[in-house]
């Protein structure tokens, strides 16, 4: 996004998010900030800001639906099968915390599908012990 605290602030005020964590990303004042609604569900949007370096990261992208997956097997499963249907478009890697290990397809309209395990959940996010004891832990 342009200006992740717009974006942001658009969020709060008409779909009733929450910021539930932020970290640095490589434009300064422009933290990763991600947000989820203040019910039960695991809806999360996850804003990233342009690229200092030049990056334009709409088109590189950054724009996408992600899905968690239960366990390591299952990501790897799943990015084989991708593999093989030529859909991949970001190839399996693992990214610092929050990130975890990704991968990403493209469906039949373009649009990024990001799978992954180990990013915690909105709930997880909100429950700092759970962070730090649970299955997706901080570094």
């Amino acid at each position: 996004t342009k200006d992740v605290h717009a974006a942001a602030k658009f969020y709060q005020d008409w779909c009733d998010m929450e910021i539930i964590h932020t970290h640095d990303s490589d434009i300064e004042g422009q933290p990763v900030i991600w947000l989820s609604c203040p019910d039960d569900s695991n809806f999360e949007i996850v804003l990233v800001p342009g690229s200092k370096n030049g990056v334009d990261t709409a088109r590189e992208g950054m724009r996408h639906l992600g899905f968690d997956l239960p366990d390591m097997k299952a990501l790897k499963e799943k990015a084989a099968l991708a593999k093989e249907a030529g859909i991949i478009h970001w190839d399996l890697q693992t990214i610092s915390w929050p990130v975890g290990t990704v991968f990403a397809v493209k469906d039949p309209d373009g649009n990024i599908v990001e799978f992954s395990e180990g990013q915690p959940t909105a709930h997880e996010f909100k429950d700092v012990k759970n962070v730090q004891s649970g299955r997706k832990k901080q570094p």
